[in-house]
């Protein structure tokens, strides 16, 4: 799992629990049959068994809960197959898999969702080895998440959505729904007060915490939650708002992007290329390896292995306009070679496909 280690007792409880609860599945898939809740002709599917072959190539798998999410996602599915990958998508309704086969996009396969536990997911995994995992909405099933986080499936939650009641009943759990979300790569709510949601049970309170870390150190820190500004005299500026971080990426000229120093992976590059960044980044970058990579090669953006060579770099840059113009350039020129422009969403998951599609021509040659 992302972020963290062992998962905490709860989730180990889940796993426990649903594992030692497997073999009373066919009763209850019984009384779901027997109440119209389940398609007759597709039970096998229930148990992560499936008739049809996984496609060649890389596959997208996305999972709904029933008919509405499905209907949201059927324009981003015909994207995702636009771009060469296969769509794997999985439901939990009977009527949900009514409208799949009239509503899928050509090419797109559809299959009810494996029960949560875990002799069943796995089966599932060994069957479908899907490159990427996108959940939509609120459907959450830890076994599912957790084992896509393992497996090392990158984890995208698009239209995230969580109640105030939802909400409430998390924080009774918050070190167990933080772990839970933390496994997610990337989490694209569908409105400002789900995405403090999901950044409160997933990153509770840690604008403060960088505050006090800064103070620690002598360091003159301000906070863009408390409606603070950088001054003249401001050494941390700690950007700790939700859906303004484009903002910072459009009036920074250059930009270290983050957990590539520490062994975290790195994060995505993409957005602040687009937005007129000049790009730093350590040497820990294995999450978007394949986009480093090319961005390294076009001189669209540099490696940095320590503190003081980030500090002497953009102190260079901060002095030489051209320099930093020239990187920019060429970034945007690798960013749109490998991905083109899109909408909100697929430019949200464009980093992935290029990643995908990258390691997969890598694996190929």
């Amino acid at each position: 799992m992302p972020e963290g280690g062992a998962a905490p007792l709860p989730l180990h409880a889940y796993r426990f629990l649903t594992a030692a609860l497997a073999p009373l599945a066919p009763a209850l898939i019984s009384h779901r049959l027997k109440r119209g809740k389940e398609h007759p002709a597709r039970l096998r599917e229930r148990y992560g068994r499936s008739q049809i072959s996984r496609p060649a190539g890389p596959l997208a798998w996305i999972h709904c809960a029933s008919v509405g999410e499905l209907l949201t996602v059927i324009p981003l599915m015909a994207r995702i197959l636009e771009k060469g990958f296969g769509v794997l998508c999985t439901s939990g309704t009977v009527t949900s898999a009514k409208l799949a086969e009239l509503r899928l996009p050509k090419g797109g396969i559809h299959q009810f969702v494996t029960l949560d536990a875990p002799q069943f997911v796995n089966r599932f995994f060994d069957h479908w080895q899907p490159d990427l995992a996108i959940f939509v909405e609120s459907d959450l099933w830890p076994n599912l998440i957790a084992t896509s986080a393992r497996r090392g499936i990158p984890l995208i939650l698009v239209n995230g959505r969580l109640s105030e009641r939802s909400f409430r009943r998390w924080r009774w759990a918050p070190h167990t729904a933080a772990q839970l979300l933390r496994c997610f790569d990337l989490c694209l709510a569908q409105s400002a007060a789900d995405a403090e949601r999901y950044r409160d049970p997933r990153h509770p309170e840690r604008g403060q915490d960088i505050l006090e870390i800064a103070r620690a150190e002598n360091l003159r820190a301000s906070l863009r939650s408390r409606g603070e500004l950088p001054g003249v005299d401001t050494d941390i500026y700690i950007a700790d708002t939700v859906g303004e971080l484009g903002l910072v990426y459009r009036v920074a000229p250059i930009v270290f992007v983050g957990g590539s120093l520490a062994t975290h992976g790195g994060q995505n590059p993409i957005e602040p290329i687009k937005l007129g960044a000049a790009i730093l980044h350590g040497p820990h970058v294995w999450n978007f390896a394949e986009i480093y990579a090319a961005l390294d090669r076009a001189h669209g953006a540099e490696q940095v292995t320590d503190m003081g060579k980030l500090a002497l770099r953009a102190g260079a840059w901060l002095k030489d306009a051209g320099a930093r113009a020239a990187v920019v350039t060429a970034a945007r020129a690798t960013v749109a070679a490998l991905g083109g422009g899109l909408e909100r969403t697929v430019a949200a998951l464009d980093p992935y496909f290029m990643q995908i599609r990258l390691e997969r021509g890598r694996h190929d040659a």
